[in-house]
C-alpha cells in the first residue's frame, strides 16, 4: 500500500491533492452551518455561553480564509506541502478563535 506523501524526497500523489481538496470542502460546510446557526440565533442553545458578535465574526473571517485557500489546491499550485502547511495553520487558529468565542 502506498502512502501519499507531501514530505521532501517523496512522491507526491493524486490522492494528496484529493485530501487537501476535500478538506477544503469540509470547511466551507463547517462555516456555511455555523453561519445558518448564527444567524437563526441557535448558538446559545448549541453553546452554554457564546459571545454572539466574535463568535459570528470569526466565523466570517474562517470563512473567507477557506475560500481563499480553496483556489490554490483546485490549481495544485504552489506544493502540496506548504499548502497543507497552510491549512494546518488556518484550521489551528480558526477552530481555537470558535472555541475561545464560545467558551468551550
Amino acid at each position: 500500500m502506498e502512502l501519499a506523501a507531501a514530505a521532501d524526497g517523496q512522491r507526491v500523489t493524486p490522492e494528496d491533492w484529493r485530501l487537501l481538496r476535500t478538506l477544503s470542502y469540509y470547511r466551507l460546510l463547517l462555516v456555511v452551518g455555523l453561519v445558518v446557526l448564527c444567524i437563526q440565533g441557535y448558538g446559545p442553545f448549541l453553546f452554554e455561553r457564546v459571545d454572539r458578535a466574535p463568535f459570528f465574526r470569526s466565523t466570517i473571517v474562517y470563512g473567507l480564509a477557506a475560500l481563499l485557500l480553496l483556489p490554490p489546491v483546485l490549481l495544485r499550485k504552489p506544493w502540496v506541502g506548504a499548502q497543507a502547511l497552510l491549512h494546518f495553520i488556518v484550521d489551528a487558529i480558526g477552530i481555537c478563535l470558535l472555541v475561545y468565542y464560545a467558551h468551550g
